[in-house]
């Protein structure tokens, strides 16, 4: 596609409940092997390990944690369910995401870098089988619309591409000096960006993740089987994507499988107070927990909200 337009606009941020300084927190995954695994997301993905507990392994930025692991699951991660469809990890600068993308094709990491205008990522797997996208946001560049229902990228130069185009490597990889270490750990600036999630419903899961929790209702993609939802803190091209690729009918993982145990977003005081009061209204079943509130969405994938 390159037929020229005139309607780019840079996605922005849409109306939300919860107050600004919300943001995503670590997101817990069960795998099988713990040193197996922290070897994976430390030498492949980046991160680093911080301070953690016997029965969990703790990795981050700085003192930030990001993805926490669970050993102890007996099988990979189950197809065809709920759950988790992909954690995304969003860098700094250009340059950070030439770096890894670098590191993958090093170490024969399978990855498949992409160009979704907004942003450019890569897609790779863990050795259990969740599912990783390392992401630069680039709303600069363009904007992706639904148009005919099978989608397309406005560039703001005018042009129009399709939403998932092979990313240019090479010019990626130009942001790279010859003495770059391409194994040097993330930089300060990583964060999760976006958390995107198997459903069985996507007017459930927007009601819930919109009305319940507070989310702000970026676009609804529904032609393509998906919504988006974003915060004032993390939007491009969203901080929370559900879509129902699994079925209507996909139930969440089995017991002991690999996958998403929870995932976490960190919210003001008043805020943990206005979702309580709104999950009560609406009488959609929550429980305390010691560091703030758990909540299953309504195809079972656990939110836990925590007070800063």
């Amino acid at each position: 596609m390159n037929t020229p337009t005139t309607h780019f606009k840079a996605p922005i941020a849409a109306p939300q409940l919860l107050s600004a300084p919300t943001r995503l927190g670590a997101v817990h995954l069960d795998v099988i092997e713990g040193n197996r695994s922290r070897a994976f997301w430390t030498e492949v993905v980046g991160l680093t390990p911080l301070d953690s507990a016997d029965d969990e392994i703790v990795l981050g930025i700085d003192d930030q944690p990001m993805i926490v692991l669970h050993p102890g699951a007996t099988g990979p991660v189950a197809r065809r369910h709920t759950g988790l469809y992909h954690v995304a990890i969003h860098l700094p600068a250009k340059k950070e995401l030439a770096r890894v993308v670098a590191r993958l094709y090093g170490l024969r990491v399978p990855n498949s870098p992409t160009d979704h205008a907004e942003t450019m990522a890569t897609y790779f797997s863990d050795p259990d089988g969740n599912n990783i996208e390392l992401t630069f946001e680039t709303p600069e560049r363009g904007a992706l619309v639904l148009g005919d229902g099978r989608g397309a990228a406005i560039m703001a130069d005018g042009t129009t591409q399709g939403p998932t185009e092979a990313l240019d490597v090479q010019l990626l990889f130009d942001e790279l000096d010859a003495d770059d270490d391409l194994m040097a750990p993330m930089p300060s600036g990583t964060r999760i960006g976006h958390v995107h999630l198997h459903v069985t419903d996507l007017a459930a899961g927007r009601h819930f993740y919109r009305n319940l929790i507070g989310l702000g209702d970026l676009r609804a993609l529904d032609a393509w089987g998906m919504t988006d939802l974003s915060l004032a803190t993390s939007f491009v091209p969203h901080a929370l994507a559900l879509n129902v690729w699994n079925g209507p009918s996909a139930t969440p993982r089995p017991e002991k499988t690999a996958g998403l145990r929870y995932w976490t977003l960190h919210v003001s005081a008043d805020d943990i107070e206005g979702i309580t009061r709104r999950l009560d209204d609406a009488q959609h079943t929550w429980r305390e927990i010691p560091e703030g509130i758990a909540i299953d969405d309504p195809s079972g994938n656990e939110l836990r909200v925590i007070p800063e």
